[in-house]
């Protein structure tokens, strides 16, 4: 049943896109025509044929290759079908008319995926050279990542940070590559680091910490124990032993948790007694 109603939405959308096709300059000319066969597009692209979605997405980008939504349309069906070859005239068609960074890095994704992984890590370097920005080492190792280049992204991302001499930048971007590696310690370092340059976001540390927390008992003792290493470096006790307390909850640690609780029941003083405590 399944397969006959995808065969008859391919038919449906097969019907419409004779009814769609037009010169590339006349479709440059009309925006609501241009608008439909995106949809189109995308809605072959949704239930999977992405060859067909391919040719629409070629159309439109030929019609316009500096709009972004028709490139990485066109970019993702190719990416699907492995048809690396055809996406590499794409990117290098696109810069012949914007010198666009992002579609620069892309290339290194193509060869990544053609199995040219020195040739990729090379043309990602060279690019970080050329355009030395926070920015820059940003995108290049999300895109590393996205490739499961996972140790080149590591690295791309240290080396950021020490170009550029903020002990924080990319706090976010590692915790989560930590975390995708399982290096739940590593990770928990990483949101705490970002918290100590962000005070306001202690709701968010602590949502992301006991999320991790959850997946196993080794990543909860992880964290436990990068947090307690941070309690004991920092002057904000507070925030530091109220996510102490809910990272050994997590860890079933329930009379160290209630010691912890205590403690910040002590610190918050008379007015606020047994406040903190509730929370236990």
């Amino acid at each position: 049943m399944l397969s006959f109603l995808k065969h008859y939405v391919f038919a449906c959308l097969s019907i419409l896109a004779l009814t769609l096709v037009a010169p590339t300059r006349l479709a440059a000319q009309n925006p609501q025509l241009n608008s439909a066969r995106l949809n189109q597009a995308q809605t072959f692209e949704r239930v999977g044929y992405f060859d067909r979605a391919a040719e629409i997405y070629k159309q439109l980008f030929e019609s316009d290759p500096r709009n972004g939504i028709y490139y990485q349309g066109l970019k993702r069906c190719l990416m699907q079908v492995r048809r690396y070859d055809d996406l590499l005239a794409v990117i290098q068609g696109r810069l012949t008319v914007v010198d666009d960074l992002s579609s620069r890095i892309d290339i290194g994704v193509v060869y990544y995926n053609q199995n040219n992984q020195a040739g990729a890590i090379k043309h990602w370097n060279d690019l970080l050279k050329q355009y030395p920005a926070p920015g820059t080492y940003a995108n290049v190792a999300a895109s590393m990542k996205d490739s499961r280049a996972f140790d080149e992204a590591l690295r791309v991302y240290q080396d950021g940070r020490k170009r550029f001499g903020q002990e924080n930048l990319f706090a976010l971007e590692l915790a989560d590559l930590h975390a995708s590696r399982l290096e739940y310690e590593a990770a928990a370092d990483e949101y705490l680091r970002y918290l100590s340059a962000e005070a306001r976001q202690l709701p968010f540390v602590q949502r992301r910490l006991v999320e991790l927390a959850r997946g196993s008992e080794e990543a909860a003792q992880q964290i436990e124990k990068a947090v307690s290493r941070h309690l004991s470096q920092t002057s904000n006790t507070t925030d530091m032993r109220r996510l102490l307390a809910v990272i050994l909850l997590e860890n079933k640690e329930y009379a160290r948790a209630l010691a912890e609780y205590q403690t910040l029941d002590k610190l918050a003083g008379a007015n606020n007694a047994g406040a903190e405590i509730f929370n236990f």
